[in-house]
């Protein structure tokens, strides 16, 4: 996979600036960094093979993601690392205070990853309507919905998926605030 970026750094206009990148993921970080180092952005393609996909830049505010991701992937390999030891010896299992943390801890990240799903729909809708709007072909403007609205369908589907492990969540809170303490 490529990406391109055209852009200005330190006053100087860089035009079809290519990386090489493993993924989507790598590829929002890279220009995540790139603003983060006063980089103004205004263009970037992803391309992979045939496929291209224009990254709506909106959604791009120099505030990485993957570090939010890392700490949820360290807190489940935590959670699946205590199990298989509970399951091992059986009388090391969590206490409530550390199953309490934990799922304080996912609280706060699911809040993250919310507010960071409604900005990118709400920037995804944005640019959807800017560039639909200005576009006089109409097989561009098929093509440009068309990939549009799978990008705003799969966070749509992250959105509902993640605001129901919330609420999973906090329901499972709730029960260890209500049980009484273990002797």
């Amino acid at each position: 996979m490529l990406l391109f970026v055209n852009g200005i750094y330190e006053g100087v206009e860089c035009e079809h600036v290519g990386y090489w990148i493993n993924d989507h993921e790598s590829a929002f970080e890279l220009l995540t960094q790139l603003v983060s180092n006063n980089w103004v952005l205004q263009e970037a393609t992803i391309t992979d093979g045939l496929d291209r996909l224009r990254v709506p830049l909106e959604a791009i505010d120099g505030e990485p993601i993957q570090a939010h991701i890392q700490t949820l992937q360290h807190q489940w390999q935590l959670i699946l690392n205590n199990t298989k030891s509970s399951r091992i010896n059986p009388s090391e299992t969590l206490t409530q205070h550390h199953l309490k943390n934990l799922y304080l801890h996912l609280d706060v990240y699911y809040d993250n990853m919310l507010v960071h799903l409604r900005r990118m729909i709400l920037s995804l809708e944005t640019s959807k309507s800017l560039l639909l709007t200005g576009q006089v072909n109409e097989s561009v403007r098929l093509l440009v919905n068309d990939q549009y609205d799978s990008l705003l369908k799969s966070n749509r589907r992250m959105y509902r998926q993640t605001k129901e492990d919330r609420q999973k969540n906090a329901i499972r809170l709730q029960k260890i605030e209500n049980e009484p303490p273990a002797r």
